[in-house]
């Protein structure tokens, strides 16, 4: 995905990248199913009232919520109930569609330095904590996400937001033992950086005036000769 490769700063890796479960879907798949029962009822009931078919029909012509509502909707159009039918089942099949965009643009991410969540389709946000503010890790596995393979993870920090929520990862498990295994060597790598000794300065070339001392020291204890002395100031001298 593009838009979390803009997310990655440099020098940084990602190590774990996971899509929520499938299960996530669930929740809105029964939306959907009761959603659609209701409209067909609502269908079945108005058909029993104004036109006298369907398997209500029997049960409804006499009842007193029959008279009342027949000539109210017999007053309208024909087309008005399939019109209004369609819009319920248009907008029904539209929420399955947008949470389904939604599951595929959700992504939770472990990386060298911090965890992220990404969720929008078009308009997008996201959450990252650094991996060296997080001090806990709680991990909810459900005796049905276990059986599925879906759990939740709750990432307590030390930073403002204090606490990421990561619902329905695929694999609960993996994501927070990279999680830690990544915060440990953030740690380890930040201890070793600090312990380190500070590299020793550089001496000074000495100068001339002081080749010319330890030269003169050098003759007066005859390690050199006169005429190695005169040579070698010579050329001191001459490099001044």
């Amino acid at each position: 995905m593009a838009y979390i490769d803009k997310l990655i700063s440099t020098n940084e890796q990602i190590l774990l990248k996971q899509r929520m479960h499938w299960a996530a879907l669930l929740a809105t798949l029964w939306s959907v199913i009761s959603s659609l029962i209701g409209i067909g009822i609502l269908y079945v009931a108005y058909n029993a009232l104004v036109l006298g078919v369907g398997p209500l029909a029997r049960f409804v012509p006499g009842s007193v919520v029959a008279m009342s509502l027949r000539p109210i909707l017999a007053l309208l159009p024909t087309w008005a109930p399939l019109a209004v039918l369609a819009l319920l089942i248009l907008n029904v099949f539209w929420r399955l569609l947008c949470s389904f965009l939604n599951w595929l643009n959700s992504m939770n991410i472990v990386t060298s330095r911090r965890v992220i969540q990404v969720h929008g389709v078009l308009s997008k946000s996201s959450i990252d904590s650094s991996l060296e503010k997080v001090n806990d890790v709680l991990l909810q596995q459900s005796f049905v996400g276990r059986i599925i393979g879906y759990g939740h993870l709750k990432i307590m920090t030390a930073s403002e937001t204090g606490l990421n929520a990561m619902r329905f990862l695929p694999d609960p498990l993996g994501f927070k033992r990279v999680l830690l295994d990544s915060k440990q060597r953030l740690s380890d790598s930040g201890a070793t950086l600090a312990s380190a000794p500070p590299a020793a300065p550089v001496a000074a070339a000495p100068s001339v005036a002081e080749r010319l001392q330890e030269l003169q020291k050098l003759k007066d204890q005859g390690l050199i000769s006169e005429a190695e002395y005169a040579a070698k100031r010579e050329k001191l001298l001459a490099d001044m």
